[in-house]
């Protein structure tokens, strides 16, 4: 009969006494100390938990060389390192039993050979109460995490940035965390972003500032710019199983602020690759905007003209068409029909809309319900007039509010009509401006001049509206 093999098998375990070292040496020694030729040792890194999602790459090995009855003897330190799925466990049991490999348990100082029935009940039982274990841990873990977020402690891990993390001074547990020193940075980048403002020009201001990237680099991505937004520890909130919890840092950015970013980061007419990215902060009212009506190309910028970028199939003088699309836009915005499409961005996904609706609609279900009262004389006429002029004021305000949190802030201004529209839209940013006439749908292509270079810009310009071009 030939010399007895044996295949060590080490796993760390989170809070385990033994590490994987260890195990190998103590491996290494029970196989010396028994007599057996070493067939093989290995590790792996990752836990065996029924809970966990990350592969193990050396326990298939251990099972295939098992079953391939490449060694007699599997040495653990413990059973759980094996496996704590009972399932899993079970079937390596079976395995064993099938082929005729001893196992030994370091810890147990015991070898088990599984075709004796109380052997493998033995075992049997370890990975029944390692599962049992396992689960127990798990829903310890998840305790603990519910626990730290209804108490408004941070996520575990890396701090946000702009934020320091603070241990409690004995035992160094997180206990929360605070603001620091690029908060405002942090501040600036949420709050551009919601104004429109192309990443690529925020990214280069930074740059120009010497304001390093969140891990140290001179660049920051626009990937990191945008997840950075997305982030609600900037509005004194941590997710939490699908939920937005508060915190105890408190607010950085204004909640309005941070939902207008995220329409922004959300706008599907947003175009962060290809031709049409905005290389910067907008200088003009129609590049990357406007088409050119001979090959549907974008229009750019040259000197003191709107030129094809493609093929410079047209060339118009910029002042005059800006003035003609400026006039054009300003005569939209005072009718008073366009604000419902002012008034629609976002407003579908916003939560805080819906609570101000909700809030606005319960005012005057009351409101609704005291003038009920009155018309049947329950309640008379001047008690009547006092809620009235109680409720119709929270009404119209939780309604203003409304039509604001839907919006970007660029866009408040615009959000109703008036007298003075003009001088808005004077004060608007280019950004802002453009970002009206995205909202309120133009579309504009600018017309080759033919053998005729001389034609006004009215005649250049091809400018509509929803249901002009067949859309609503």
């Amino acid at each position: 009969m030939g010399e007895t093999r044996a295949g060590v098998y080490a796993r760390q375990s989170k809070g385990g006494k033994k590490s994987i070292a260890d195990q190998l040496t103590l491996g290494r020694a029970a196989v010396e100390e028994h007599g057996w030729a070493l067939a093989w040792a290995r590790q792996d890194g990752v836990g065996a938990s029924a809970k966990t999602r990350k592969v193990r790459e050396a326990w298939p090995e251990v099972l295939a060389a098992i079953a391939a009855g490449d060694v007699d003897v599997l040495v653990l330190w413990e059973s759980s390192r094996g496996d704590r799925r009972l399932t899993y466990w079970s079937a390596l049991l079976d395995t064993c039993r099938e082929v005729g490999v001893l196992v030994h348990v370091i810890s147990d100082d015991h070898t088990y050979d599984v075709r004796n029935p109380r052997d493998w009940e033995t075992l049997a039982s370890e990975g029944i109460k390692s599962e049992a274990e396992s689960h127990r841990i798990s829903a310890r873990t998840r305790r603990g995490l519910d626990l730290s977020a209804k108490a408004g402690r941070p996520t575990v891990g890396y701090a946000a940035y702009g934020l320091s993390r603070l241990y409690d001074e004995h035992t160094g547990e997180l206990v929360g965390q605070r603001y620091n020193d690029d908060s405002p940075v942090a501040k600036d980048i949420i709050t551009r972003i919601a104004k429109a403002e192309p990443l690529t020009a925020i990214r280069r201001d930074l740059h120009a500032r010497g304001i390093l990237s969140p891990k140290g680099g001179e660049w920051w991505s626009q990937h990191r710019l945008a997840a950075l937004a997305r982030n609600p520890v900037y509005i004194g909130k941590r997710r939490h199983n699908g939920m937005l919890l508060p915190g105890t840092w408190g607010e950085l950015v204004d909640i309005a602020v941070w939902r207008a970013a995220q329409r922004v980061l959300d706008d599907p007419g947003r175009r962060t690759h290809g031709p049409d990215t905005r290389p910067g902060k907008q200088k003009h009212l129609l590049t990357g905007y406007a088409l050119c009506d001979g090959c549907q190309g974008r229009i750019g910028a040259r000197a003191e003209s709107y030129r094809c970028r493609d093929k410079g199939c047209v060339t118009v003088k910029r002042a005059d068409v800006d003035k003609l699309i400026e006039d054009l836009v300003r005569a939209r915005l005072k009718k008073p029909d366009v604000y419902r499409a002012l008034r629609k961005r976002g407003e579908a996904s916003d939560a805080e809309v819906a609570r101000l609706r909700n809030e606005a609609a319960r005012l005057q279900q009351e409101l609704d319900e005291w003038r009920l009262s009155a018309v049947r004389k329950v309640t008379t006429k001047e008690s009547l007039a006092v809620a009235e002029a109680e409720l119709q004021p929270q009404i119209d305000a939780a309604n203003a509010a409304a039509d604001r949190a839907g919006l970007p802030p660029e866009l408040h201004p615009f959000v109703a009509p008036g007298a003075d529209v003009d001088a808005r839209w004077a004060e608007a940013s280019v950004t802002a401006r453009r970002t009206v006439m995205r909202v309120l749908g133009l579309r504009v292509a600018l017309l080759p001049s033919g053998n005729n270079g001389h034609l006004p810009a009215h005649a250049r310009v091809d400018a509509k509206w929803p249901g002009e071009y067949g859309s609503s």
